[in-house]
């Protein structure tokens, strides 16, 4: 079983975040391997130990995201991409899906994995894309996976709220983007992690494709701000009693009671 995982390096904790020509750039900037990824991941590497087979992990990012790469060979991936990002919109989900498309297309491949969003942008929209832009079939928000490579089938069960799951059956090749929560990524030893910095990790350079041109100017990040704030508070006085019948009427007013 060949799985391609695609893996992002999320921003969880900044001081600071701002626009600029259409991109995020957060001050002082914390990074971490993105957590539903991490899921994704961990079930691509789950599914290759009953199977057999290999994982490649794939990341759209600079020289930093080198990290979750390693971390990535330290949980026992056999191959790692990094694609150069130059010249590629990072704060636009269909410029990354396009440019994650090309390096897939020269790969060979049963599934592809990621997660269903990212933590840092939440767009939940690489995965879809990434299916779209290589005419693949894709389940979105998997929870658990069947296969049964001789028919080349996968059954997923994926979640469609309130609790509900629902069970499809897709043909391979496709594209699964999992929710997170659903595995426990298994723990990585620090031994494992200096053994992976010595591992081969490919860099990729792209060029300006015709998908990245057509959807470059499809969207644009314009402004941040936080939401507004708007907190007004009442202190009712007078006796004990009198406060009662003066909460119970401004409740019943407001139709909480």
């Amino acid at each position: 079983m060949r799985i391609i995982i695609c893996i992002k390096q999320a921003l969880v904790a900044y001081t600071e975040l701002k626009a600029v020509e259409g991109e995020l750039h957060p001050v002082d900037p914390v990074n971490a391997v993105n957590e539903c990824d991490l899921n994704a991941l961990e079930e691509a590497l789950l599914v290759r130990n009953k199977f057999g087979g290999q994982v490649t992990a794939i990341t759209l990012g600079p020289l930093t995201s080198l990290d979750v790469l390693i971390h990535s060979l330290a949980m026992g991936v056999d191959r790692a991409t990094r694609i150069n990002p130059e010249g590629i919109p990072l704060a636009n989900p269909f410029c990354v899906a396009a440019a994650l498309a090309d390096v897939i297309k020269t790969l060979e491949y049963d599934l592809i994995f990621t997660g269903v969003q990212a933590v840092d942008d939440m767009f939940g929209q690489v995965g879809i894309q990434v299916a779209e832009q290589l005419g693949l079939p894709h389940v979105f928000a998997a929870m658990k996976v069947e296969l049964d490579p001789s028919r080349q089938l996968v059954t997923v069960a994926k979640e469609i709220g309130e609790g509900l799951l629902e069970r499809v059956e897709v043909q391979m090749p496709a594209v699964l983007t999992f929710q997170s929560g659903i595995n426990q990524p298994h723990y990585v030893s620090v031994l494992k992690k200096m053994q992976a910095r010595s591992k081969a990790i490919q860099t990729v350079t792209l060029g300006d494709t015709s998908e990245m041109t057509q959807f470059r100017s499809k969207l644009k990040i314009v402004g941040i701000s936080r939401p507004k704030r708007v907190r007004t508070a009442e202190i009712i006085e007078g006796k004990p009693e009198d406060i009662a019948l003066k909460l119970l009427k401004k409740l019943t007013e407001a139709k909480v009671i």
